[in-house]
């Protein structure tokens, strides 16, 4: 009863009781896999054919979570045909793509900055938007990422630590690009109000 297919993850792929269940015609088999941050483990039990085998890793990151899959088949094509099946290189897409935006946002606050410092007429609108915008960003940056991979961010923080640290540093970089242009911008409105109000006294007094 408890490998009897009990509900439907996928073509050919069922969950039992505690069980995950492969039922493809002529390659059936059970297997259950567990994790911690720093390891996981894949049993995998082939009734029809007589054979199991498990499968331990001291390796786990979400980011590489196929690679466990891969290596788990190609154990099964080694048993079944004594051939090992070329495997998919080890990719780090992820971490790439949260590290180039990362330094590309740092690189264009320090250039905002650089920018609105040297510039005397600005458009205020504009720097404004860009920096309550940035500032929105880093507060809903995890909470967006949490709703998309459907994961606690303490999950992503365990299981993905150095993708976690790189979004950490995004999330650092679009709040301090946003209070600093926010304050820029106060402190050119106060040094404007300042010499206008200078202005006037001079003017009044004459």
């Amino acid at each position: 009863m408890y490998i009897s297919p009990q509900v439907s993850r996928k073509e050919d792929m069922y969950y039992g009781l505690g069980w995950r269940i492969s039922t493809k015609e002529n390659d059936s088999y059970i297997f259950h896999g567990g994790e911690t941050p720093d390891s996981r483990s894949e049993l995998l039990v082939n009734p029809e054919k007589k054979y199991g085998f498990i499968l331990l890793t001291n390796k786990n990151n979400f980011s590489e979570v196929l690679q466990t899959t891969y290596m788990k088949e190609g154990i099964k094509a080694i048993i079944e045909n004594g051939k090992l099946p070329e495997s998919p290189k080890v990719t780090h897409h992820m971490q790439w793509i949260t590290l180039f935006c990362t330094i590309l946002l740092a690189m264009l606050s320090v250039w905002n900055l650089f920018v609105l410092k040297r510039k005397s007429t600005i458009r205020k609108k504009m720097w404004i938007v860009i920096g309550v915008s940035s500032i929105i960003c880093s507060i809903t940056i995890i909470p967006a990422l949490t709703y998309i991979f459907g994961a606690p961010w303490h999950t992503i923080t365990y299981y993905a630590p150095d993708t976690a640290f790189l979004i950490k540093c995004l999330v650092a970089v679009f709040a301090c690009n946003g209070f600093i242009l926010l304050s820029i911008m106060t402190l050119k409105k106060k040094k404007r109000n300042f010499f206008k109000k200078r202005i006037h006294e001079d003017e009044t007094s004459l």
